[in-house]
């Protein structure tokens, strides 16, 4: 599925991201453990079955692969490897680095109608048009230990993904309106509200999640960026 979105980059991008899977240049995997070097060295061999994301935000490469263990990630931004786990609750690491984390978790009208692009009986599609109904929403209030520019763009959207649950897979489009926000360098709190919608015409068919990000400075929300997803149910 990731492998086939890299056709609709424009041509420059899809260049760059078949260079860096088809010959990987891994920066610092020196650096790792010979379990996550082994981890990673899985993942990047078998893009048709692990690779989640690739794209391209400020002339830097972004790849996501899944693992054999769904709390644990392996990003690449522009060579440089990150294998993200999250632990607890309270605790992630990258590259074996521990780091504390505090979600706070609010939810406004019904419980969350589980829906995700790796899901056995969705699929994420364009805009198919029409009405939407409004079902209910959740807040995500994330408090890193780091300020948001001490993340690479690809840990961050791992990071923001894992803790808000399956509805919102990999939330890599918050990550970059949060590190390419003039709060990058003095913020690290992070909100999001993921609203849901079905279909109003087609229920059975169709879903939206949108998710809403802020950066929280200084006591005030600061709206971010906003990316809307659509689901099609498979028969």
């Amino acid at each position: 599925m990731a492998l086939d979105k890299i056709n609709n980059l424009p041509a420059d991008e899809q260049k760059l991201l078949r260079r860096a899977l088809e010959n990987p240049e891994f920066t610092n995997i020196d650096e790792l453990s010979v379990s996550n070097q082994d981890l990673i060295k899985t993942v990047t061999k078998d893009p048709n079955l692990y690779l989640f994301l690739a794209d391209v935000f400020d002339s830097q490469t972004i790849l996501i692969y899944d693992t054999p263990d769904s709390d644990v990630k392996v990003g690449i931004t522009d060579g440089y490897v990150e294998v993200v786990k999250m632990i607890d609750e309270e605790t992630f690491s990258i590259n074996d680095e521990k780091q504390h984390i505090k979600v706070e978790k609010i939810v406004e009208g019904p419980s969350e109608n589980v829906v995700t692009p790796r899901s056995n009986t969705w699929i994420k599609i364009p805009n198919p048009g029409g009405g939407w109904e409004f079902t209910g929403s959740t807040w995500y209030n994330i408090q890193l230990q780091e300020y948001f520019i001490n993340y690479t763009i690809t840990a961050l959207g791992i990071i923001i993904g894992l803790y808000c649950g399956a509805l919102a897979g990999i939330l890599y489009a918050c990550a970059a309106f949060l590190i390419s926000s003039p709060y990058a360098p003095y913020a690290n709190v992070a909100k999001v509200h993921k609203w849901r919608f079905d279909h109003m015409d087609y229920p059975w068919l169709y879903k939206r999640a949108s998710n809403v990000c802020y950066a929280h400075f200084q006591g005030t929300d600061t709206h971010v960026g906003t990316e809307n997803l659509y689901y099609e149910r498979v028969f």
